[in-house]
């Protein structure tokens, strides 16, 4: 009788897929209460902790980390305006970039990706700029970009450069833009959606591609992530149900959804994405309490700081990681016991990126109890 339900549910995402429908999958609080504690995760290191005593790791505000096709780790230092590259033990290896605005300069670099050659794509937001260097950190091209606040890079199997930015999605409403490695505009992805209850008017969103190119699309206030094929076409709209956010309601015949309720926690602090197309998204049990609030401050120098913080501890049980399946059921949930701004899966390694309160990246090998 499981296998009969688990195939008609396949069946009926299939059939709207082929139609040009794409698929509205709701995950209930009662189904992910019932995942919980069905992924273990085990820290393995505590990126710029502070027992280190090592300057290469004095990170401020590091918003990404990735693993290049070399193995290496890469840690995009923002505030610092550069890359440092480690070995997967935490061996230095190397800088890329320095702080400025001339050829293979950085000012307030925010997001990064690896081509099909392991070349590095860097948004220069300081800049108003995505530049690529080799993974040795030679400078070799770069194009300035149409709108400002550059947010998030990804790069096609093609070398097609995926942009978010605050300034396009405010203008035009597309989520992702997509540049030829010339900086020519080749089509954008996605529209914004204007049932948000946030404070915001127009929400933070995250995104990431998997290794066929599709993308997936989580909002900040709007408990919801989507799929886009490489074309375009929306392919999933996958609902997760969590205390004190908004609800979504859908309708299907029009492709869209409702939204109701009033915003009270933001319902994504990243999303990514592991060989098997499985989604790890970070989502927010409760509100920000007082003494986790802080300010950012952008100086017009190009410095970034964070001000007002009246929490010293690098623990809080505010974030929950959810996993879910291609189809876009849930399959794992577990609550986090540190501050997250971000995250990355590279094969069995889970990434959480805490930029703001304690400038730590936390690795952990991840396994699943059961068959996910």
């Amino acid at each position: 009788m499981k296998f009969f339900f688990s195939f008609i549910f396949a069946l009926f995402w299939l059939l709207q897929n082929l139609f040009g429908h794409p698929a509205f999958i709701r995950n209930t609080l009662e189904e992910i209460d019932a995942c919980e504690g069905r992924i273990k995760l085990k820290l393995i290191r505590t990126w710029n902790d502070d027992d280190i005593d090592d300057e290469n790791q004095f990170f401020r505000l590091p918003k990404e980390v990735k693993i290049g096709k070399d193995g290496l780790v890469y840690i995009l230092d923002t505030a610092n305006h550069r890359i440092q590259v480690f070995e997967r033990s935490g061996k230095y290896v190397r800088t890329i970039g320095r702080r400025g605005k001339g050829p293979g300069d950085t000012l307030l670099p925010c997001s990064m990706a690896f081509d099909k050659d392991n070349n590095i794509v860097v948004a220069d937001d300081g800049n108003l700029r995505i530049q690529t260097f080799d993974s040795k950190g030679n400078y070799f091209t770069s194009f300035k970009t149409i709108y400002a606040s550059i947010a998030t890079v990804s790069v096609t199997n093609n070398n097609e450069i995926a942009l978010h930015s605050w300034q396009n999605r405010i203008k035009n409403g597309s989520l992702i833009l997509l540049y030829n490695i010339g900086g020519k505009i080749i089509r954008s992805i996605g529209k914004f959606h204007e049932m948000t209850r946030s404070p915001l008017k127009k929400e933070s969103t995250f995104f990431t591609m998997d290794k066929n190119d599709n993308i997936y699309i989580s909002y900040y206030g709007t408990p919801v992530y989507w799929k886009y094929a490489y074309t375009g076409e929306p392919l999933q709209i996958v609902i997760f149900e969590m205390p004190m956010m908004t609800r979504l309601h859908e309708n299907k015949s029009k492709r869209e959804f409702t939204v109701t309720g009033k915003f009270k926690t933001n319902a994504s602090s990243g999303i990514s994405i592991d060989q098997q197309e499985r989604v790890y998204l970070v989502t927010t049990t409760r509100p920000v309490k007082k003494e986790e609030r802080f300010y950012i401050v952008r100086g017009a120098s190009g410095t970034l700081r964070v001000t007002g913080k009246k929490n010293n501890s690098d623990n809080t049980d505010r974030f929950r990681l959810l996993v879910f399946n291609p189809s876009g059921k849930v399959i794992a949930s577990k609550q986090l016991n540190v501050f997250c701004d971000n995250i990355y899966v590279h094969d069995d390694t889970l990434f959480v990126i805490d930029t703001y309160m304690g400038m730590k990246i936390y690795e952990y090998k991840i396994s699943f109890i059961g068959n996910p």
